[in-house]
């Protein structure tokens, strides 16, 4: 939980309130909209994830530190919030369910792209650009990252890898998590190509996590450790993320290879039940993009190795022709192994299924041939009957 903080607000006029944080060229630079008054409830629970330097854990404390609380700090207040809670979240996709269910108010940080909002229930508010990401190594003298970003054969060695990776989280996963990674494997292998994919082109929709120990590695610290000993070739940090460890000394020997840049906007989510809270922040926009890039002026990446320029038809890198075709082969022999053993699956189904039908089929005909002896005795005793009924009537003659 996070220490009370109590904040003297503007309840009277929010405008005027605003006005204090803000300059004049809200006026001149932003359409004015009117913001109801302040009658929402003050007390904001913010879900926050751990994400250095937009937030972050300290040690021996529960208060998060970093971008994201100078900002709550300077614009929440003003909004008419009292910061009195907070609650850490183990990974986004845990943060936005707690939104849903309206545990908490505020979800940060959240990184959505600027043309289709993963996030598009909730209201989001831009605190700056997205920095962009960068690729970091041990050591770039084979990485031809560089040219095959923009190379055809990059989209299709991509599908392949996550096409192959899905179907290994499907392996992994199936077991712990079958609702969304089905255990059929045709549909199963989907389910975790759909994963791969998404994972590997934007930051997730959060829609299928793994759930596994096998398919979980860590956090950022143990991710560097890993690069430092060639346990992975390299690691993809936000240049925010990679300026913040590279203050801590943390990225010594590591090259920046090559920076990515993605349409994405850097900010936070605002539950739809606080929609005035959400338009008073909307109002203060430009105050707070503006606040957000006098902080985003802190974080500068120094690279530590120029860029070098390599070309994925460069006769040096033939061997990711090789690795090409080495990959096709062992999606085709997973897809092949998947096939034949969802058939032995199917067949044993079908087996069982024949066992239970003929199992079935022989109780029905044991029944019927005993309903046709009943009938048959029924028949031989009306018979009896009336040949006594006979016997009777000549009786009394």
């Amino acid at each position: 939980m996070l220490s009370v903080f109590i904040v003297i607000v503007c309840a009277a006029n929010l405008q005027f309130c605003i006005a204090s944080i803000g300059n004049s060229s809200i006026n001149q630079n932003y359409t004015t909209r009117t913001v109801p008054p302040t009658n929402h409830r003050r007390i904001i629970v913010v879900g926050w994830i751990h994400k250095p330097p937009y937030l972050y854990a300290v040690p021996n404390t529960t208060q998060p530190s970093g971008m994201g609380e100078e900002m709550a700090l300077r614009f929440l207040h003003s909004c008419g919030a009292t910061f009195v809670d907070s609650h850490q979240a183990s990974s986004e996709f845990e943060m936005i369910n707690l939104l849903r269910k309206k545990k908490i108010d505020v979800a940060a940080p959240i990184f959505e792209p600027t043309s289709d909002r993963h996030y598009s229930e909730f209201h989001f508010i831009k605190t700056s650009d997205y920095p962009g990401t960068v690729y970091i190594s041990i050591e770039n003298g084979d990485v031809v990252l560089n040219a095959v970003l923009d190379a055809w054969p990059l989209v299709a060695f991509n599908l392949v890898l996550a096409a192959i990776a899905g179907i290994f989280i499907w392996a992994l996963d199936t077991y712990w998590n079958p609702e969304e990674f089905n255990r059929p494997f045709l549909k199963g292998s989907w389910d975790g190509f759909w994963w791969s994919f998404i994972s590997m082109t934007t930051v997730g929709y959060g829609d299928k996590v793994p759930k596994s120990v096998v398919a979980l590695f860590g956090d950022i610290d143990g991710a560097i450790q890993a690069l430092k000993a060639h346990e992975v070739d390299g690691i993809m940090l936000d240049r925010f993320t990679a300026s913040f460890y590279q203050k801590q000394d943390k990225l010594k020997a590591l090259i920046t290879v090559k920076t990515m840049q993605f349409q994405r906007d850097s900010g936070f989510l605002v539950s739809k039940s606080r929609a005035s809270f959400a338009n008073c922040l909307d109002y203060v926009r430009p105050n707070i993009y503006q606040f957000g890039l006098s902080l985003a002026n802190s974080f500068k990446l120094i690279p530590q190795k120029p860029e070098k320029t390599a070309s994925v038809f460069d006769d040096r890198f033939t061997k990711l022709k090789h690795v090409f075709h080495i990959s096709l082969g062992v999606l085709s022999a997973l897809l092949l192994i998947g096939i034949l053993w969802e058939s032995v699956c199917y067949k044993k189904r079908q087996k069982k299924s024949k066992a239970k039908q003929d199992l079935d089929n022989l109780g029905f005909k044991e029944k019927k041939e005993i309903f046709e002896e009943l009938e048959e005795g029924r028949r031989a005793l009306q018979r009896a009957q009336e040949q006594l009924e006979k016997l009777h009537a000549k009786f009394q003659q």
